[in-house]
């Protein structure tokens, strides 16, 4: 009963990361095809803790297409940052809620990168659990 119990939460674990990494994939891919880019400036950076300790997080400051500023800490840190305060971003936001944004150089790397990272370890639990399962049969 233990056995298929870890099984479970084997499985468990690979959907819950499937299910994240494609919400994130699918959110942040809706900016870039919808999005409106706009120049801003990396107006301060802040460490935010982590279960791995902390990473670094740009504060962005841009300017909407209606002339609304917008001051947001971005979603994606790092341990490693290139990002300087006072620094020039390109940036690409949502028309509907501009604080839903993504930088334009994050577009094609991170925001692959990190999504298919984490479905490699969700493919990973999902495996594990069905060799578990198959040494129970």
């Amino acid at each position: 009963m233990n056995a298929f119990f870890d099984i479970a939460v084997y499985w468990l674990i690979g959907i819950v990361a499937l299910v994240v990494a494609y919400n994130f994939w699918k959110g942040k891919n809706k900016i870039i095809s919808n999005g409106v880019e706009s120049e801003g400036i990396v107006f301060d950076m802040v460490t935010r803790s982590g279960a791995y300790g902390g990473a670094n997080h740009p504060v962005v400051r841009f300017l909407t297409r209606d002339d609304v500023w917008v001051t947001e800490t971005y979603d994606i840190g790092s341990s490693i940052t290139f990002l300087k305060r006072g620094q020039k971003v390109d940036v690409i936001y949502n028309p509907q809620n501009p604080k839903e944004f993504i930088l334009k150089a994050d577009s094609k790397l991170n925001l692959k990168l990190i999504p298919l990272l984490v479905s490699a370890l969700a493919i990973f639990f999902l495996v594990f659990g069905l060799i578990k399962l198959i040494q129970l049969l």
